[in-house]
C-alpha cells in the first residue's frame, strides 16, 4: 500500500485514491478530512451527525450483527455510532442495574443491585480501556493486513461492536431469569423442586459462557472481515486483545480507580 499525497483511502478496499472513486473497486470516496482522524473520538460525539434510528439499528445488529458493523463503519454518512452505544447502555443499565433489582427485592424485601456510582464508575473504565486498545488495535491490524481504512472508520466498528454486546448482554440475563422461572414452575409442578434447586447456580454460568463466546465470535468476525485477515490471525489476535485488555489494562484501570476511590468521588460530585 502506498499511501496517496491527499492521504485519502478507499473505505471499502484500503486502497489508496486520488480521484473521486477508487480505481481498484469503484467505491465514491470523499477525501481524508479532519473529522476522519482520531479527533472523530469526540467529533462524532459533540458534533451534529445526520438524524440516525438507533431502533433500527439494533434491530439490524439482531438479524445480521457482523453484516450491519461492517456496512455502517464504511458509511461515511452514518455517524450514529456513539448515540447507539449511549442508547445500549441505558437500556442495560435501566433494565438490569434498576428494573430487575428493584423488583426482586421488593420480591424477597432485601436490598438488591449494585450502587449506582459503582456501576457509572464501571463504564468510565470501560470506556477508558476502549479508547486506550483502539488505536492499538488499530496500528497493529493496519500493519499486518496491509489495508488502511480511516481511524473514523475502525472508531465506529469498535463502538458499535460494545454497543451490540450491551444489548446482547441484556437480551441474555432476561433469558436466564425467564429460563430460571419457567424451570422452577415446571419442576415445582411435577414434583422436583430439589433438582431445580440444584440446576439453579448453573443457569448464570450457562448464560455467561454463552455470552462470553458470542462476544469473542462477534469481535473475531469483525475484525476478519473489516481487515481481510485470516483465520488464525484473527484468533491469534482475539486471544492478544482479550489477554492485553481484560489480563493488563482493565486490571490497572481498576486498581487505579479503586485506589483514587473514584465511585466515592462521584458519589460525591454529583450525588
Amino acid at each position: 500500500m502506498t499511501q496517496t499525497a491527499g492521504g485519502s483511502y478507499c473505505t471499502n478496499c484500503g486502497e489508496g485514491v486520488t480521484a473521486k472513486f477508487c480505481g481498484h473497486c469503484g467505491t465514491a470516496v470523499a477525501p481524508l478530512g479532519a473529522g476522519e482522524g482520531w479527533s472523530s473520538l469526540v467529533g462524532d460525539a459533540v458534533g451534529n451527525a445526520p438524524p440516525q434510528s438507533v431502533l433500527g439499528v439494533a434491530i439490524s445488529f439482531s438479524r445480521a450483527p457482523v453484516s450491519t458493523a461492517i456496512r455502517l463503519a464504511n458509511d461515511a454518512s452514518y455517524g450514529g455510532h456513539w448515540l447507539f452505544l449511549a442508547f445500549s447502555l441505558t437500556v442495560y443499565f435501566s433494565i438490569i442495574e434498576l428494573i430487575i433489582p428493584r423488583f426482586a427485592g421488593r420480591l424477597q424485601n432485601i436490598t438488591v443491585g449494585r450502587d449506582k456510582w459503582d456501576f457509572i464508575a464501571f463504564q468510565i473504565l470501560t470506556l477508558a480501556a476502549i479508547l486506550i486498545m483502539t488505536p492499538l488495535l488499530y496500528y497493529v491490524c493496519r500493519a499486518i493486513s496491509g489495508r488502511q481504512p480511516t481511524p473514523r472508520t475502525y472508531i465506529k466498528l469498535v463502538t458499535l461492536g460494545f454497543g451490540y454486546w450491551y444489548l446482547l448482554l441484556t437480551a441474555l440475563i432476561l433469558c436466564v431469569i425467564a429460563g430460571g422461572v419457567l424451570t422452577g414452575v415446571a419442576l415445582s409442578w411435577l414434583g422436583h423442586r430439589d433438582l431445580y434447586d440444584r440446576l439453579l447456580p448453573v443457569l448464570p454460568v450457562a448464560g455467561f459462557c454463552v455470552y462470553e463466546g458470542s462476544v469473542i465470535w462477534v469481535f473475531a468476525a469483525m475484525q476478519r472481515r473489516f481487515w481481510d485477515l485470516s483465520g488464525w490471525v484473527t484468533a491469534l489476535l482475539s486471544l492478544g486483545y482479550v489477554v492485553v485488555s481484560q489480563g493488563f489494562i482493565y486490571r490497572s484501570l481498576i486498581y487505579a480507580a479503586q485506589a483514587a476511590d473514584l465511585a466515592g468521588w462521584l458519589r460525591g460530585l454529583l450525588g
